[in-house]
């Protein structure tokens, strides 16, 4: 009697998140009296899963869950296709792939927040918006690697429904990246452009 072969394992998920809190401590800098209340805050909240479908497609889909209040539940919800060597192809809602913060978790970054600079020059409405990315990059020699990232998205930000934007944002960003396998420290050096 033949056997049956084996159904295929279900894919698996996994569950990632954080916490990111704040305290403020205002000091009293002027002579009239008036200063700030000292406060705590949750800064940040991130819940997600992502998991793999096929070897070539996978997804991701992290919330805020303090949202209504801090512009909108769904932070990034995208499948990925893995069709081309040593790239992405998002498709749905993601970062905006301008400059080196940008791209980086909150919980990845060398400091504790973005700098005023990538807040304020480098995204459209907001951080994220809807369309499409190609992230990868291309490996050359002792370590070094061509870094190459470009999304067009709609231009409206995330969690719009309907796109009244004419035309498509573009972002992207072009580097050179060093850090052998076995090291954790690198060096990047690229140019943004939207």
């Amino acid at each position: 009697m033949a056997q049956a072969a084996p159904a295929p394992p279900a894919p698996a998920a996994t569950f990632y998140g954080f916490v990111q809190t704040h305290y403020r401590h205002a000091f009293e800098t002027g002579e009239d009296g008036v200063f700030d209340a000292p406060n705590f805050r949750v800064q940040r909240v991130r819940l997600g899963v992502r998991g793999q479908l096929h070897p070539w497609l996978s997804y991701e889909v992290e919330i805020d869950p303090r949202a209504p209040d801090v512009s909108g539940f769904l932070r990034d919800a995208f499948l990925v296709f893995n069709v081309i060597p040593r790239h992405d192809i998002r498709v749905g809602q993601q970062k905006t792939q301008f400059g080196y913060e940008n791209r980086e978790s909150s919980s990845d970054l060398f400091v504790v927040n973005r700098s005023e600079l990538s807040d304020a020059l480098s995204r459209g409405v907001n951080l994220r918006d809807i369309g499409v990315g190609l992230i990868g990059n291309v490996r050359l020699w002792k370590g070094w690697r061509f870094e190459d990232a470009i999304t067009v998205v709609n231009g409206a930000g995330m969690n719009v429904l309907t796109d009244d934007t004419r035309r498509k944002d573009v972002w992207g960003r072009v580097g050179l990246k060093w850090g052998p396998a076995a090291n954790e420290r690198t060096a990047s050096i690229g140019i943004s452009g939207a």
